[in-house]
C-alpha cells in the first residue's frame, strides 16, 4: 500500500482528517504527526525515522502560511527536509498543503524547502494531483556532495557533509 506522511502544522485534526479520508479512495495510507515546534529538545527528529521509511511515498507538509512562515517551524523543517533529501534522494517529493486561500511562493521558504510543490489542501482534485505526483517519474538530480543533519538534544545539532561519490583527505 502506498502512504504519504504528512506534517500538520495546526493543531486541528479536521484537515488531516479530510485528506486521509480523500487518499482512502484512492487506496493510499496516511501516516503523520503533528508538528512540535521545540528546537531546544530538537523536536523535529521525531518524524526522521517514521519519514526514512521506504514505503513513505511523498511528504506532505499540511499548514497555514503564518504557519509555515514561522522562524523556529521553518527551521525545523528544513533540517527534516535536508535529512529526508539524505536518505531518500534529491527527487523525493515534498509537497506543501496550504491550508488558507492566500497562496505563499515556495519562493519564501528556505532553501531546502524551495523545491517543494505548492498546492491548496482545499483543491477538490488534490487527491488525484497527490498520487500522479507520486507516479510522475523522478528526474535524477545528480549532487556533488553528500549532507545530512542529526539532532540530538544532550549533544546538539550535527551536519555531515561528504563528497558523494570520492573522498576527502582528512575529517571535518
Amino acid at each position: 500500500m502506498k502512504t504519504i506522511w504528512v506534517t500538520s502544522l495546526g493543531s486541528s485534526q479536521d484537515p488531516v482528517k479530510k485528506l486521509m479520508s480523500r487518499m482512502k479512495t484512492y487506496g493510499w495510507e496516511v501516516q503523520g504527526h503533528f508538528w512540535k515546534d521545540d528546537l531546544k529538545k530538537m523536536a523535529w527528529m521525531a518524524a526522521r525515522e517514521s519519514l526514512m521509511d521506504t514505503k513513505i511515498s511523498l511528504w506532505a507538509i499540511l499548514g497555514s502560511d503564518d504557519e509555515l512562515l514561522a522562524a523556529d517551524t521553518l527551521y525545523g523543517l528544513s533540517l527534516l527536509a535536508i535529512a529526508a533529501h539524505a536518505q531518500r534522494g534529491l527527487h523525493f517529493p515534498i509537497i506543501i498543503l496550504q491550508t488558507q486561500k492566500k497562496s505563499i511562493s515556495s519562493e519564501q521558504l528556505s532553501t531546502p524547502l524551495k523545491g517543494a510543490e505548492m498546492m491548496s489542501a482545499a483543491d477538490a482534485g488534490l487527491g488525484a494531483k497527490l498520487v500522479a505526483r507520486v507516479h510522475k517519474p523522478a528526474k535524477p538530480l545528480p549532487s556533488e556532495y553528500h549532507m545530512d543533519v542529526y539532532g540530538n538534544e544532550q549533544i546538539g545539532q550535527w551536519f555531515e557533509v561528504r563528497p558523494q561519490n570520492s573522498s576527502w583527505p582528512g575529517v571535518m
